[in-house]
């Protein structure tokens, strides 16, 4: 089944009434496999973990996968009051009863204390973490394999179109080539027994040079090796890459070789369908 490299998936799980998590995974095109963690988990991140959950459905492609853990805005400023905060309260006020030197607890280390909480309510759910991962993944994966059913309709339409100008070249081809034969006996009918064999020989060469029939063949054995590939179970987008370069290398070869125009416009129209193969297929995994 063909993948696309772009893709985006999203989860958001309520860890309790007053806090959510919410994870989102987005990939472009990338050549190779490459992967960046965005987070405010701090040490309750297990980027290993995730990385190989990711990497199992994943083989190519710059993904960015940001996990966000968000407290209920109304409760965004408010400290959370519970029984360890209160004994730390007292034990702090007889610490500056005893020193007079040492400061009391200020906002910033009351909000230090929250967020130190919320983390801990994090690593307690930690499978609710990984349900909300797997979830993410399962819908970015949906994503790729959907956006790869649009790309797979437009490379077979593009495909159809190459093979078409290069069963026409086929056609006039051998009609060319059938001309060129006659021009050839023509020129050997000019000749007597005396004439000079060099000249021959360079006729025979001019001849043979516009010979497209191994190019045209290796065309259509690409087109249905391309075609092959993109109904398999498992596409690479490197070997279509290959591919690609290969039919742009054959048609190149067939303008240079051609006198004929109709082969010549044939030609260029499967240069620019084979430039739209390359393109589509550089989003393929």
């Amino acid at each position: 089944m063909i993948k696309s490299m772009t893709g985006y998936g999203k989860s958001q799980i309520k860890i309790d009434s007053n806090s959510n998590l919410l994870i989102e995974i987005k990939s472009v095109n990338n050549r190779f496999f490459d992967i960046s963690f965005k987070h405010n988990l701090e040490t309750h991140f297990d980027e290993f973990l995730f990385r190989s959950m990711i990497q199992k459905h994943v083989s190519r492609g710059k993904l960015e996968v940001k996990v966000f853990f968000h407290s209920s805005p109304t409760l965004s400023n408010k400290i959370l009051i519970d029984e360890n905060f209160s004994k730390y309260i007292d034990f702090n006020n007889e610490i500056v009863k005893k020193n007079p030197n040492i400061l009391p607890l200020s906002v910033s280390d009351l909000l230090i204390y929250k967020k130190e909480k919320n983390l801990e309510l994090i690593n307690k759910n930690k499978k609710l973490l990984i349900k909300s991962m797997s979830e993410s993944i399962d819908n970015f994966i949906k994503f790729r394999e959907k956006e790869g059913k649009d790309l797979k309709k437009n490379l077979v339409f593009n495909l159809k179109k190459i093979n078409s100008s290069c069963e026409k070249i086929k056609k006039i081809s051998k009609k060319s080539l059938k001309d060129h034969k006659l021009n050839l006996i023509n020129k050997f009918k000019e000749f007597n027994k005396n004439a000079d064999e060099l000249l021959k020989k360079e006729i025979v060469n001019i001849v043979l040079k516009h010979d497209i029939e191994e190019e045209v063949t290796r065309i259509s054995s690409h087109i249905n090796k391309f075609a092959y590939y993109i109904n398999t179970k498992s596409v690479l987008g490197k070997l279509l890459e290959f591919l690609c370069q290969e039919l742009n290398r054959e048609v190149n070869t067939i303008m240079s070789k051609s006198t004929t125009l109709k082969i010549i416009d044939l030609s260029l129209d499967m240069k620019a369908n084979v430039e739209k193969l390359r393109e589509q297929v550089s989003n393929i995994e």
